[in-house]
């Protein structure tokens, strides 16, 4: 029987889901030295001044109602040392993983036949939700609405692609190299839906001078880019053996935008949403549906 039921590797978005249902607090002591960082919320203090974690932790779920009861638990801040950097580069006319030795090392370490949960990386679209451009849309799909202002450019479709590509050229490679390393089952969560009503977050996080200068983009060209973006995403993801977990229908709202009672800031989960993102997970692991 396997030690853990499945290991966590993350950034940012991965401490909700920690928070949420397990005690992994207690491998962590709290910084008290480090001033705190009003932009954020008190999940979240000390996570761009290296409070965090810098092992791999085995922590318990504590969670009532969840299957699972030990898991691995990686989490990587943005401003620590180490390096996750994967890309994808051609070589003798082929392409080729090139992988950090680091992030290979602990790749290389993690046990055999347990699913791997990412929630590596998760805000490349973040500076799109601001209304730093001039009025825009584009069609997509999945949200049907149209900016009906008068001075509205239309952008062609092959153009915001262009801005995903390079997105997805950050994130595709690091879960493939996950997968392609470990050989494990991954599932990649993807972040949470935009929140709704963002002007009225408590915690602006590192955008807050973009927020005051900038505002927000309207909630359709929020969407937009959101479900744009994760699609494209979980097209990549799944062509390369990954399998993707979209937020759980509860935590939106009927349009579709993360519910503000559920946010821990402005781009990121409450402990409670990590409740929500551990029982989609557990369904998704234990019923072996792709």
């Amino acid at each position: 029987m396997p030690e853990y039921d499945f290991v966590v590797l993350g950034h940012s978005h991965a401490i909700a889901f920690l928070d949420g249902v397990t005690d992994w607090r207690q491998h962590s002591a709290p910084n008290t030295s480090t001033p705190k960082d009003p932009r954020y919320s008190e999940a979240y203090q000390g996570w761009r001044s290296g409070a965090f974690p810098a092992e791999v932790l085995a922590v318990n779920v504590t969670e009532p109602g969840l299957r699972s009861r030990r898991l691995l638990a990686r989490l990587i801040s943005r401003t620590s040392s180490f390096k996750t950097g994967v890309e994808f580069v051609e070589r003798d006319g082929r392409t080729k993983l090139q992988i950090q030795p680091q992030f290979l090392d602990v790749l290389r370490e993690l046990p055999a036949n347990t699913p791997i949960v990412s929630f590596m990386h998760g805000n490349e679209h973040a500076r799109m939700m601001l209304g730093h451009l001039p009025p825009y849309d584009f069609i997509d799909p999945e949200v049907a609405d149209i900016n009906p202002s008068s001075d509205a450019v239309p952008i062609d479709t092959m153009f915001i692609d262009q801005v995903i590509d390079a997105w997805l050229a950050v994130v595709a490679p690091t879960l493939t190299a996950i997968k392609a390393i470990t050989g494990s089952r991954v599932i990649h969560v993807l972040p949470p839906a935009p929140v709704e009503n963002p002007q009225s977050s408590s915690y602006l996080e590192k955008l807050e001078a973009f927020v005051l200068e900038y505002g927000f983009a309207p909630d359709p060209i929020r969407l937009k880019w959101y479900r744009r973006y994760c699609r494209l995403l979980s097209m990549v993801l799944e062509a390369n053996g990954c399998e993707v977990l979209p937020p759980p229908a509860n935590t939106v709202t009927r349009e579709g935008f993360l519910k503000s009672s559920l946010s821990g800031g402005l781009t990121h989960g409450s402990s409670e949403y990590g409740k929500h993102i551990a029982r989609a997970l557990e369904e998704k692991i234990w019923s072996g549906k792709s």
